[in-house]
């Protein structure tokens, strides 16, 4: 058998920067077959050694891995730093321009949402009003007192309190004298005057087939009066008393059926009602009576007692409102008569008792001829106003005159003492009192509260007592209508701690206690 030995093999590199100079000598490999083996090394100085090198080649182990750029990375060269910093440059410019063209663009899609959360805010402020109005709107249609003939059976809705609506201020006297004084201060001044007025005025006596003197002025317009002897002498001691007597003859009409005619005439002071009724002046208008039938007109005397039963007409509808009256209470402040005197003398509009011209009104110079004395004669211009509750006129007459006097006394009538203070002492005399004549009651209160409404008269006062008349009668009828067919041991108890929610129902649950209590 023939052995064939082979050549040992050269090691040689195509990597030109590893490959060893050829100027160094070859070594021979003690360590290839070892290190390839995984046989330990002989030699005890290749233990001290990380790795074994031949030539700086590092063959047997893997290059080193590490995190720190290029130190220890196995590309066999380094990259050109100025390449590198010119991309980076590069890649850092785009990237910015990129990033602002973003925020640019995230900038007008904030805005617009920002836009659109505005407008959606605004639409759903929009869409809660309407509904907060759709909704007070069918609480007020709701509580509207309806006629009989919608409501099934012979029921009657009446609302717990009557509205109070928002009335201007009493604008003023549109005169050359008191253009400038406001109408609280004339009110305050003739206060203590009211009740003086309203006796001189209660006091003329009619006389409509004396012609006034003057033949241009329109005997359609004027009407004359008389006073009493008596009372003509108390003024003509003292003239500056004649600012008392009246100044224009009032023909009171019903509202929306004027053509039933004049429901009654009485003189009046027109400086009274326009410091007191913001609308008074828009109503009061011109009046033409028929010359043929004016002595069959009646005026309002002496004889007449200003407390007398009034007639009511049916029950029209109430419109609610939520608002409160603003205007000043009353005040009983006593003033001086003697400067009143003086300075209403200053302004008097009174015609001399000779004088046969016609001279200019004090309110309504355009409107009305003068009031003009002829003797014992008082020539006044006639007016008409139209109110919803004409049967009710001369209670509001007696009270704006006689503002200290409780109105209560006036609505009820005289079976109320005059000692009467509270509510407790309005339903001792009231809960006796038949259903029918608490409805007779309810009549007069509500035409009452129309006159005011016409009027605009908004003194507090005067709404508080009428409030509180109010619910003593509705809160009365509704007690009696608990207990009208059910057994009064069976009637629940009032709910402990629950807020009522008017002053109705606390006096119907006081009635209904004091009816179990018996």
């Amino acid at each position: 058998m023939t052995t064939h030995y082979r050549s040992r093999p050269f090691l040689f590199s195509i990597d030109k920067e590893n490959t060893p100079s050829l100027s160094l000598p070859s070594r021979e490999l003690p360590n290839v077959a070892s290190s390839l083996s995984g046989a330990v090394p002989s030699s005890s100085s290749s233990r001290s050694k990380k790795s074994t090198t031949v030539g700086g080649l590092g063959i047997g182990r893997a290059p080193k891995y590490t995190t720190a750029g290029r130190r220890g990375s196995n590309k066999p060269y380094s990259r050109i730093s100025s390449v590198q910093r010119a991309k980076k440059a590069a890649n850092k410019a785009y990237m910015a321009k990129s990033i602002r063209k973003g925020d640019e663009k995230r900038k007008v899609r904030r805005a617009e949402s920002e836009l659109n959360d505005v407008e959606r805010a605004k639409a759903l402020r929009a869409e809660q009003e309407r509904t907060m109005l759709r909704e007070r709107t069918e609480r007020w249609r709701n509580s509207v007192w309806r006629s009989g003939k919608a409501i099934p059976g012979n029921q009657v809705r009446i609302p717990l309190q009557l509205p109070c609506p928002i009335l201007p201020p009493v604008p003023s006297i549109s005169t050359k004298e008191l253009n400038d004084v406001p109408p609280a201060y004339i009110l305050h001044q003739l206060r203590p005057l009211l009740s003086t007025i309203a006796r001189t005025a209660f006091s003329y006596k009619q006389h409509a087939e004396v012609a006034h003197p003057d033949p241009s002025i329109d005997p359609r317009t004027t009407i004359a009066f008389r006073l009493p002897e008596l009372l003509e002498k108390q003024l003509d001691a003292d003239p500056a008393r004649r600012f008392l007597e009246a100044d224009m003859a009032l023909c009171v009409l019903k509202k929306g059926r004027e053509e039933e005619g004049v429901k009654f005439m009485i003189p009046v002071s027109s400086l009274v009602w326009a410091s007191q009724c913001c609308f008074w002046q828009d109503l009061v208008v011109p009046h033409f009576r028929p010359v043929a039938a004016s002595s069959q007109l009646a005026t309002q005397t002496s004889t007449q007692n200003e407390k007398s039963q009034v007639g009511t007409t049916p029950l029209a509808p109430i419109n609610e409102a939520d608002e409160d009256v603003d205007t000043d209470a009353d005040s009983d402040t006593e003033v001086d008569d003697s400067s009143i005197y003086s300075s209403a003398s200053e302004s008097s509009s009174w015609s001399s008792t000779t004088s046969t011209t016609n001279t200019e009104s004090t309110l309504y110079p355009d409107q009305f001829p003068a009031p003009l004395r002829d003797g014992s004669y008082l020539h006044l211009p006639l007016a008409q106003i139209s109110l919803p509750s004409p049967e009710t006129f001369l209670l509001l007459l007696h009270h704006l005159h006689h503002p200290s006097r409780p109105i209560i006394l006036d609505l009820l009538g005289n079976a109320l003492p005059e000692t009467t203070k509270s509510r407790s002492d309005v339903l001792d005399v009231i809960c006796n009192w038949s259903v029918q004549h608490l409805m007779d009651k309810l009549e007069v209160v509500q035409g009452f509260w129309q006159n005011l409404v016409c009027l605009g008269i908004g003194n507090k006062s005067t709404w508080r007592q009428m409030g509180e008349v109010w619910a003593c009668l509705v809160g009365t009828i509704a007690g009696k209508g608990m207990m009208l067919n059910d057994d009064k041991d069976k009637i629940g108890e009032r709910p402990q701690g629950e807020r009522l929610r008017s002053a109705a129902e606390e006096v119907a649950w006081e009635l209904v206690r004091r009816e179990r209590e018996k």
